[in-house]
């Protein structure tokens, strides 16, 4: 009987092997988590949204994402139009171009955090980098256009701003995007990013949070948004943003 026993408890314990090794890689499959989340972030530059997928371990996921935002320069100020605030809107003097940039980047999150027990909140960091396309487009103006028999009576006229051609006493203000004519020119670049991610859902299906972050844009050749010789001052190639964002998604 004994002798019997032996063959069986022998393929027991190797049944026993062969399905651990099958549960540890179960286990490290299920370690694997991916997802998807949009954003909606603001800077003191501008805005914009995005999108972030993940991939990768849980503790340590890797990070692919899409942003599109307005980037505006920091010495840009509104002026009041020579028309007052009935006829006028307000515009930005001397300013030649939109800017906003496409940047798809790729980088990883650590976490530094993980919630516990009532604490619902966990906290993550990360930094990304990739490209940064950015597309300029004319800035576009509502100007006076005075009549040649009566130059005290005229229209209103679209035109891209230009302040050797357009001087402040013709310009009644900004034109609104639906009224801009887009001409996009492309200024390649490079996009760094580091942010902090705070989790506010422990829902493991489930993505929703903060994303506050800092993150800086260069640019090969500087995006004409200045009209320099007018107002003797230099287009710059690299900004740097201060962001704050809304990500909600789902995981998988």
């Amino acid at each position: 009987m004994k002798a019997r026993l032996s063959p069986i408890l022998l393929r027991l314990i190797s049944v026993s092997l062969v399905w651990s090794v099958v549960a540890t890689g179960q286990a490290q499959e299920k370690a694997v988590s991916g997802g998807i989340a949009l954003h909606l972030g603001m800077t003191q530059r501008g805005g914009g949204a995005g999108v972030d997928v993940l991939f990768g371990k849980e503790q340590r996921p890797w990070q692919a994402s899409m942003d599109l935002y307005y980037l505006k320069d920091a010495r840009e100020g509104p002026t009041t139009s020579f028309f007052g605030a009935d006829q006028g809107k307000n515009y930005v003097f001397g300013k030649l171009n939109h800017l906003i940039v496409l940047s798809p980047t790729f980088g990883a999150q650590m976490p530094i955090f993980k919630g516990q027990g009532f604490n619902f909140m966990e906290i993550s960091g990360g930094v990304s980098v990739g490209p940064a396309l950015g597309l300029t487009s004319p800035y576009f103006l509502e100007i006076f256009d005075p009549s040649p028999s009566n130059p005290q009576l005229g229209n209103r006229a679209l035109a891209a701003y230009n302040p050797a051609d357009h001087p402040y006493t013709r310009i009644i203000g900004r034109a609104t995007l639906i009224d801009t004519k887009w001409k996009i020119a492309v200024q390649p670049g490079l996009s760094l990013r580091a942010f902090t991610w705070i989790d506010f859902n422990r829902e493991i299906q489930q993505i929703s949070g903060i994303r506050l972050g800092i993150h800086g844009d260069w640019f090969f050749n500087a995006p004409p948004l200045w009209a320099e010789e007018v107002l003797e001052i230099t287009n710059r190639k690299a900004y740097l943003s201060i962001s704050a964002a809304l990500i909600f998604g789902n995981r998988w």
